[in-house]
Order: structure tokens, then C-alpha cells, then sequence
């Protein structure tokens, strides 16, 4: 009888070790849960971060380049004016040279007149 007693005894014993040793495990475990929990938060806010600094960057740099091309297309169009007008005024010599030369022949044929 006492055996038995020692017996039970020492499964009770037993069990409240194990109960402790459970709950033990148990707040183990809800440490590591809220451990990972906060470092992904983490990681997941620093990611975000870097999305955003890589957005604002390359929305930067579409900007530059944005500008580069208005300011090359401007660059474009002035020296395409500044052309045309150096082809407009060689165009008004010439027509110019040529209508003198009608004229000075047209006098010469009129001197020329009997």
C-alpha cells in the first residue's frame, strides 16, 4: 500500500513538473512567436523604406531625364531656326544678286537702243 501511495504520489509529482515544464515551453514559445513577429514588422517597414527611397529616386531621375530631352529638343529647334534663317537670307542674296543682274542687263539693253 505504502508503494502504491509512494507510486501515486510521485506520478502527481511527476505531473506538476510536467505542467510547469509545459507552461514553461508554452511562454518559450509565445516569446519566439512575438519575437519573429516584431523582427518581420521590422523587416517589413525597412523594406517599405527602401521601396519608397528607390521610387523617389527613380521618379528623380525620370524627372533629369525628362528635362534633358526638353532641353536638347529646345537646343534642336534654335539651331534649326538659327539655320533656316541663314538659308533664308542666302536664298534673298541670291535672289537678290540675280534680280540686280536682270536689271543691270536690262539697262545695258536699253543703252544699247538705237
Amino acid at each position: 500500500m505504502q508503494e502504491r501511495s509512494e507510486k501515486i504520489s510521485k506520478g502527481v509529482e511527476d505531473a506538476k513538473q510536467n505542467e510547469e515544464l509545459l507552461k514553461a515551453c508554452r511562454a518559450d514559445y509565445d516569446e519566439v512567436i512575438k519575437k519573429a513577429k516584431n523582427e518581420a514588422y521590422v523587416f517589413s517597414e525597412k523594406a517599405k523604406k527602401e521601396r519608397e527611397i528607390e521610387k523617389s529616386a527613380s521618379i528623380e531621375n525620370t524627372k533629369k531625364e525628362v528635362e534633358a530631352i526638353i532641353q536638347n529638343g529646345k537646343k534642336m529647334m534654335e539651331d534649326e531656326k538659327v539655320k533656316m534663317v541663314e538659308d533664308a537670307k542666302k536664298e534673298i542674296v541670291s535672289l537678290t544678286m540675280l534680280a540686280t543682274e536682270k536689271l543691270i542687263s536690262s539697262k545695258k539693253d536699253l543703252n544699247d537702243l538705237p
